[in-house]
């Protein structure tokens, strides 16, 4: 059996991604759109420090973090526009700068998340800003190590998420970190979320619950087994 594209998994578009990094992030592919801001800075007096399961980077918040983009408000402009008006929006209040040019393309909930990587270097703090189109309501950010352990991630739904939302990242050491974009979409039980093709013979796959879908387990075209998850739903 063959998975094909639903309308309820449909592609919904152009997205853009802002990362506030120390120094220049290597071009990844060029699929969502990530531009980094960084720095070095001496930490305020309302600033704590939160250890994450990675022994590569900690966690600083405070809350003035999270009050420079809790109104706003994503404009007309093309969504590379916009993504920068959001982390400059925040730069007097996390004294970050942005490094390299926001990385663009498309994202949809049926799509596999894509990854851009950055070489996050030892002492420098880091913070995501993303933008998504009008027609994407909730756009995802998980931000993880080399090794893969989460350092931040998006909990709002949301077309501008920031990660993390209330502070920023702090690399004890150089590591090749990463973003991973993906679109969550609401679902209702009974949805049709894809269908399945088997010898010229279509078989309908429904939403068994309402929520959010959380990964897309298969492409179009791959060949599925009896069994098999095809969508996360959280």
């Amino acid at each position: 059996m063959h998975p094909g594209r639903s309308p309820a998994l449909s592609v919904l578009g152009p997205l853009a991604v802002v990362l506030g990094v120390a120094c220049g992030a290597s071009k990844p592919r060029v699929v969502a759109s990530v531009s980094p801001a960084s720095r070095v800075p001496s930490a305020p007096p309302e600033v704590s420090t939160i250890p994450t399961a990675s022994v590569k980077a900690t966690l600083r918040l405070s809350s003035s973090w999270s009050r420079c983009h809790a109104t706003f408000s994503v404009g007309p402009e093309d969504v590379r526009s916009e993504v920068g008006r959001l982390a400059g929006g925040c730069a007097a209040a996390t004294a970050m700068h942005r490094v390299g040019e926001p990385f663009g393309g498309e994202q949809g909930a049926s799509d596999r998340p894509q990854t851009f990587r950055w070489k996050a270097r030892a002492g420098h703090c880091y913070r995501t800003y993303g933008v998504g189109a009008p027609a994407i309501k909730n756009l995802d950010l998980l931000v993880t190590d080399s090794r893969g352990v989460t350092l931040g991630q998006d909990g709002r739904d949301e077309r501008a998420p920031v990660v993390p939302d209330a502070g920023i990242v702090c690399f004890k050491e150089d590591d090749d970190a990463a973003v991973v974009v993906s679109v969550g979409q609401e679902v209702k039980e009974g949805d049709h979320l894809l269908t399945l093709e088997a010898m010229k013979m279509n078989t309908f796959v429904f939403a068994p619950r309402s929520g959010k879908v959380a990964e897309v387990k298969i492409a179009v075209g791959d060949a599925v087994q009896e069994g098999q998850t095809l969508v996360a739903i959280q």
